[in-house]
C-alpha cells in the first residue's frame, strides 16, 4: 500500500494548518495553536497484482459545531480538541491506538447535542480490501464502532448504531440534518414504518422526486 504525502514539516503553514479567516475578504486572521508533526494522507494506492492498482480516498468529518463553539479532530493528531469562542483550544480526549502505530484507525465526528458528542471510529483491513477489489467490489473493508461522550463528565459509552448521521452543514447545537431519498421514503411508507409529518410527506411524493431533508431536534 502506498500513500500520497507531500507534507513539509519545515513549512509552518503545514505544521499549523487550522486558520481563522475573515468573512469579509478571506484574509487569514490567525492560526490555531494546533500543530501536526506528521500528516497522514487520505489518498491510497493499493497494488492488487503486478499489473493492477486501485486508488481510493478515505474521508472523515473533522469538525462539528457545538453551539457557537467547535470540536476538532484530525487524522494526523491523537487529541480531539474543543475550540471556544475565545479561540482557546482544550483537549477533550486522546485516541488509542496512536497515529504513531501506523494503523488504519480513524475517528470521525458525527454531531453534538446539549450534552453529548457522537462519533465513530473505524479501522481499515487492507488485506480484506484487496480481496474485495479482486472480486470487483469498489469499497475497502471497514469496521465501524459508535460512541457517545458526555461533554460534562468526560464519560464515553459505546452504542450499537449511530441514531442519525448529520451532513456537513452548519446547524445549531442539538440539531442534525438527514437526507432521505424519496424511493426509500416510499418503501418505508408501504411497510408501515412512518407516522406524523414524514408519513404525510411520503404520501404526496413520487419515487423519483428530490430527496427529503429531515431536521431533527434532539
Amino acid at each position: 500500500m502506498e500513500t500520497r504525502n507531500d507534507w513539509d514539516i519545515n513549512n509552518l503553514d503545514h505544521k499549523y494548518p487550522y486558520v481563522l479567516l475573515s468573512k469579509e475578504d478571506g484574509r487569514i486572521l490567525s492560526r490555531l495553536n494546533l500543530s501536526l508533526t506528521e500528516k497522514i494522507s487520505d489518498l491510497y494506492s493499493v497494488r492488487i497484482s503486478d499489473y493492477r492498482e486501485r486508488a481510493f480516498a478515505i474521508g472523515s468529518t473533522n469538525v462539528v459545531h457545538y453551539g457557537q463553539e467547535f470540536i476538532i479532530t484530525d487524522r494526523s493528531s491523537d487529541t480531539v480538541y474543543y475550540l471556544s469562542q475565545e479561540k482557546k483550544l482544550a483537549p477533550l480526549f486522546v485516541r488509542d491506538p496512536s497515529i504513531s502505530d501506523k494503523k488504519q484507525f480513524i475517528l470521525s465526528l458525527n454531531f453534538t447535542s446539549d450534552t453529548y458528542l457522537y462519533f465513530t471510529s473505524f479501522e481499515y483491513n487492507m488485506e480484506k480490501s484487496i480481496e474485495q477489489f479482486n472480486r470487483g467490489e469498489n469499497f475497502p473493508h471497514i469496521v465501524f464502532n459508535y460512541y457517545v461522550m458526555n461533554l460534562y463528565t468526560g464519560q464515553i459509552f459505546s452504542i450499537d448504531e449511530m441514531p442519525t448521521l448529520s451532513r456537513d452543514v452548519c446547524t445549531p447545537k442539538s440539531v442534525t440534518v438527514k437526507e432521505i431519498f424519496s424511493d426509500i421514503l416510499k418503501e418505508d411508507l408501504e411497510n408501515g414504518k412512518l407516522d406524523g409529518k414524514l408519513k404525510q410527506i411520503a404520501q404526496n411524493i413520487n419515487e423519483e422526486d428530490n430527496p427529503v431533508i429531515e431536521i431533527i431536534k434532539h
